[in-house]
């Protein structure tokens, strides 16, 4: 009985753990990278990599992570003003 009380405490406890928010980490992944741009998809965050707007950093060998102050410069380069969009 005591090893089914033990077992659901730590399902409990498990369930329980905040997550840890993406706003407090400066390297986000693909998915939350493509949120915090306006939840664009997963494949225009790969063909703005692959234009050289965007440059992800490699944590490990299979692993890509995007820096939250390079897409907040990405977001701020492309801010509304005076009527134009910049570029046009």
């Amino acid at each position: 009985m005591t090893l089914r009380l033990a077992a659901t405490a730590a399902a409990v406890a498990k369930k329980s753990r905040v997550p840890t928010c993406p706003e407090d980490r400066p390297l986000l992944s693909k998915r939350e990278a493509a949120q915090f741009l306006g939840n664009i998809s997963t494949r225009t965050l790969d063909r703005l990599v692959a234009s050289g707007e965007l440059s992800p950093v490699r944590v490990t060998p299979g692993t890509l992570r995007y820096r939250r102050v390079d897409l907040q410069s990405f977001v701020d380069s492309r801010e509304y003003s005076r009527g134009r969009f910049p570029g046009a």
